[in-house]
C-alpha cells in the first residue's frame, strides 16, 4: 500500500514538512508517482532502522 506524505506522516508522528526533509537530505525512500511521491510502510521502517544502526 502507498502513502501520501499527509498519511505517513501522521503513521510516524511527525509534521508533514518533515517527510520533505527527510525524503531530500536524509535519502528517505520514495516513489514518484505522477507528480506526487508516495510511501512504502515497510521500506520506511527498514530505512529507519538503517538509520538507527548508523
Amino acid at each position: 500500500m502507498y502513502l501520501d506524505k499527509k498519511e505517513l506522516a501522521k503513521v510516524l508522528n511527525i509534521p508533514i514538512t518533515s517527510i520533505d526533509y527527510y525524503r531530500r537530505e536524509k535519502g528517505m525512500p520514495s516513489i514518484k508517482i505522477g507528480k506526487h511521491n508516495r510511501y512504502v510502510l515497510s521500506d520506511i521502517r527498514n530505512w529507519l532502522e538503517k538509520t538507527k544502526q548508523n
